[in-house]
């Protein structure tokens, strides 16, 4: 058992400090018969109000906290004064911003606008705002209120049309799906709510960290649903919550996997079904950053990963790794069923066309295809798994838990870490009961700190020179005992521990 193990990103992935914002067309303006009681007009538009609308002190705004545990906490305005989401604005006006600004080009020393860049740093500066604000309208996401951050409606949809009826007494009868009707989204759907998280935390139309951005600065996009979600300070019914995930902690995982997955396909079809002729819809961001970005004194995890020119067409070839592809497609191969075989087929056809030469324009009807055809398996596939997320991870960690399934498998560092992040699923709200190999494995997986190093990036694992095992071979080993652990019951593992600490 060990204490100091954070399940956390630190040193894995970076956490941006950046939401979902509603898309437009989401909600139906026609009402069910229920919700018409509550005057509903049928050709009344979503608006945002704004999230001071939700601070009176007899609603959400109350100092006193949870009343009725069956209902609201009624402090959630409080809480959300506490979240970093409430300050994301305020980083775009942090040192760090200022830096990426001006390695855009856009920005002279002193912090000045450079003249000839004034079009081209405010049309930078609304594409900002999408994710580090709450927009005024959705006709016009870009137009916001100033200084809010990321609020309430950011995440529960435009309250113009349930503001004024969600505190009634007819509105608790109502189903999930009749408050959509008017405009409220429902966050307590673990599916939904990843979703709406993707779509700043990977990106959405309007909504992207490119290539650019990531070289200028800005951290690049891993999004990781249930850490994430942990790192939140709670404005919900934190039992019910809790009791909810406690019982399937991998199949939430596993749906943050997908809604990650989604949103990079959706982020990708947005660009390649509008790719104009001077504006190219590849971007580097989509390809593995350590194929370019490498130690070129060592032979480490790179060998199967670098960039590299196909000898006949002169092509550049780049391995395409969206950051929760690696896992979730191995699951799928192994789960035999038509649907997921159906999936993993069309995401390795997809795979090849982007990895066929980078920037072939040529090409980007083809590739919008495909993204399509992976989309829907993809959707299909994760329809059919909802009832048994868990089961259809588990089974192959098991697997490996039985020193199965990894001869057959190159490790990368991004499968290692998901596998890190699947494993350690489980022990989130209970890092003292998890086994020692997994804070071995998250060590093995951390950058490591490199005072001269230009960039950060796990240098040191793969198959180096003169290691043996090598660190890739160590994470299999970790990772299958690991999976061991898996199997067992709580009781097993304090038993386990305590016969550890006797041997020792």
């Amino acid at each position: 058992m060990v204490s100091r193990l954070s399940l956390g990103m630190c040193g894995i992935a970076v956490l941006a400090l950046a939401v979902f914002l509603p898309s437009s067309g989401e909600t139906s303006a026609e009402p069910s018969v229920r919700s018409q009681s509550l005057d509903v007009k049928p050709t009344e538009p979503d608006k945002f109000v704004g999230s001071q609308s939700c601070s009176s002190t007899s609603c959400h705004g109350s100092l006193s906290g949870l009343r009725d545990p069956k209902q609201i906490r009624f402090d959630e305005y409080h809480v959300w004064l506490s979240d970093p989401h409430a300050r994301a604005y305020e980083t775009l006006f942090a040192e760090r911003s200022r830096h990426i600004f001006q390695n855009l080009g856009l920005l002279k020393d002193g912090g000045n606008v450079i003249p000839e860049q004034q079009d081209t740093f405010a049309s930078t500066w609304r594409k900002c705002q999408a994710c580090h604000d709450t927009p005024r309208s959705i006709e016009h996401p870009t137009t916001v209120f100033l200084n809010e951050g990321v609020g309430c409606e950011a995440c529960h949809g435009p309250a113009s049309r349930w503001l004024h009826r969600h505190y009634r007494s007819q509105w608790k009868s109502l189903s999930h799906q009749e408050k959509a009707e008017f405009g409220l989204i429902n966050t307590a759907d673990s599916q939904f709510a990843a979703s709406r998280c993707g779509e700043c935390h990977v990106g959405g139309p309007g909504r992207e960290v490119g290539h650019d951005l990531i070289a200028a600065g800005h951290p690049a996009l891993r999004f990781e649903w249930t850490w994430y979600r942990r790192r939140m300070p709670r404005h919900w019914r934190q039992a019910e919550a809790d009791a909810a995930l406690k019982t399937d902690p991998r199949g939430d995982w596993l749906t943050g996997q997908i809604a990650g997955l989604e949103a990079t396909l959706d982020l990708m079809t947005t660009r390649f079904e509008n790719a104009q002729s001077s504006d190219s819809p590849f971007d580097l961001a989509d390809y593995s950053c350590f194929a370019c970005h490498h130690d070129l004194e060592s032979s480490t995890w790179r060998v199967d990963q670098e960039l590299r020119t196909d000898r006949g067409t002169g092509n550049v070839l780049v391995p395409w790794s969206p950051w929760t592809a690696s896992l979730l497609v191995e699951l799928a191969r192994r789960d035999n069923s038509d649907k997921a075989i159906a999936f993993a087929k069309s995401y390795d056809q997809l795979a090849a066309l982007m990895e066929s030469g980078l920037f072939l324009e040529d090409r980007s009807d083809e590739i919008a295809t495909a993204i399509r055809g992976c989309k829907e398996r993809l959707h299909a596939w994760s329809r059919q798994i909802q009832t048994n997320s868990s089961g259809v991870a588990t089974r192959w960690l098991h697997a490996l838990g039985r020193g199965q399934e990894s001869k057959d498998v190159s490790i990368s560092w991004n499968l290692a870490t998901q596998l890190f992040l699947a494993l350690a699923s489980p022990y989130r709200d209970a890092p003292e009961d998890a086994p020692e190999e997994l804070t071995q494995l998250r060590d093995l997986l951390s950058f490591p700190s490199k005072s001269d190093a230009i960039y950060e990036s796990p240098f040191e694992f793969g198959k180096a020179r003169n290691e043996s095992p090598s660190r890739q071979e160590q994470a299999w080993s970790l990772i299958r005992n690991v999976a061991k652990w898996d199997r067992m019951t709580p009781s097993d593992w304090a038993e386990e521990n305590s016969n550890s600490k006797n041997r020792d």
